[in-house]
């Protein structure tokens, strides 16, 4: 199914000249992931030209154009680089970029986490933090992430003065799901801890009724999104040995949920599905001897299939009424449906988490 969404797509021959089109990355990653399954060299022309938009996009930015997506169209450099599927000099070609975003995050304080803002630029200076070889760049990128910390830390205590809400819910769980990012990197280590003791205590007291079927905060998708975003993080967090106990179990929890209601008519807007199902695909090792399990991976497979087969590429349909080819749409059906086809970890649930 995933090649039949990569053939229609890439026979449309989308193109991101367009101011509105601004997230070829959902479609490079796509297709650089689809051809290493498969081993085919079939979409490789497409797939430059989708780089060369992508870089065209980054040399506007560098110009002060579209500068709340930088961080995005960026990272998809860096994370080929690191997985070896392009072989380009990361210091050279991104150096206005990083000092773009360096100097963004201090000097401005973000008023979104996500969508190119704080943890979307942070993220992709974590990365590049890995994989920079110039000192001077590493330092500076160092200095940089230390003022999100800051920031970071600034934004828990606003959010200590309240009982906490949905919409903090969403915010913490993305910042646990990037600290567990930039904890090996030991930077501002003191402060990280402090946050981590923070936000795990405030994460476990809304998560565990969470799964207990106790509360629900949106719809079945919707929820489940967030109760499994958690629970990735909460996976990282033992994985950097700073949890204290043990993650909780899932089973129950999955053996609860209302299957029926996973249908391609009940798919408004596909991210919710997706990000679900990516989530689900992130646990398989440790879940895929649960009936419950393989059952609602089977679900998710099949409504999103049935979903994408009803529509063309560019009729997903984004808030702003313009093609949605992005990871919340074509594309990112796609991706999701290779990793179920393929039984292959893909590395992307960083841009649910952390840029969308």
């Amino acid at each position: 199914m995933s090649q039949y969404i990569a053939d229609r797509f890439a026979s449309q021959k989308y193109r991101f000249n367009n101011d509105f089109v601004r997230t070829p990355s959902a479609a490079i990653l796509f297709f650089y992931y689809l051809s290493e399954v498969l081993a085919t060299d079939k979409y490789e022309q497409y797939t430059n030209e989708l780089l060369v938009d992508t870089f065209r996009i980054l040399l506007k930015t560098k110009k002060g154009v579209n500068e709340s997506i930088v961080s995005g169209n960026a990272w998809i450099f860096s994370h080929l680089v690191d997985k070896d599927m392009i072989n380009i000099n990361l210091d050279s070609n991104l150096e206005d970029i990083d000092l773009l975003i360096c100097n963004d995050v201090q000097t401005k304080f973000s008023n979104t986490l996500v969508h190119g803002g704080l943890l979307s630029k942070a993220a992709y200076l974590t990365d590049r933090l890995r994989n920079t070889v110039c000192k001077i760049n590493r330092h500076k990128i160092a200095e940089s992430l230390a003022y999100v910390v800051e920031e970071i830390d600034y934004r828990l205590t606003l959010i200590n003065k309240h009982d906490i809400t949905v919409a903090d819910l969403e915010d913490l769980q993305r910042i646990f799901f990037y600290m567990n990012k930039l904890y090996p990197e030991k930077i501002y280590l003191i402060k990280q801890e402090s946050i981590f003791s923070n936000v795990v205590s405030k994460i476990l007291t809304s998560f565990n009724p969470l799964i207990r079927g106790e509360i629900s905060y949106f719809n079945l998708l919707e929820d489940m999104a967030l109760t499994l975003g958690i629970y990735n993080s909460l996976l990282r967090f033992a994985g950097n040995k700073m949890l204290p106990g043990d993650v909780p179990d899932l089973s129950a929890y999955i053996k609860n949920i209302n299957q029926d209601i996973i249908k391609p008519e009940t798919i408004k807007h596909p991210y919710a599905a997706i990000k679900c199902m990516k989530l689900l695909l992130n646990i398989r090792p440790l879940y895929k001897e649960l009936h419950e399990y393989n059952t609602l991976l089977h679900r998710f497979y099949d409504a999103l299939s049935l979903y994408s087969l009803s529509r063309q590429p560019g009729h997903f349909s984004s808030n702003m009424g313009f093609p949605n080819i992005g990871f919340s749409g074509a594309t990112g059906i796609g991706l999701v449906l290779l990793e179920f086809e393929s039984d292959k970890k893909i590395d992307w649930e960083d841009v649910f988490m952390l840029y969308s």
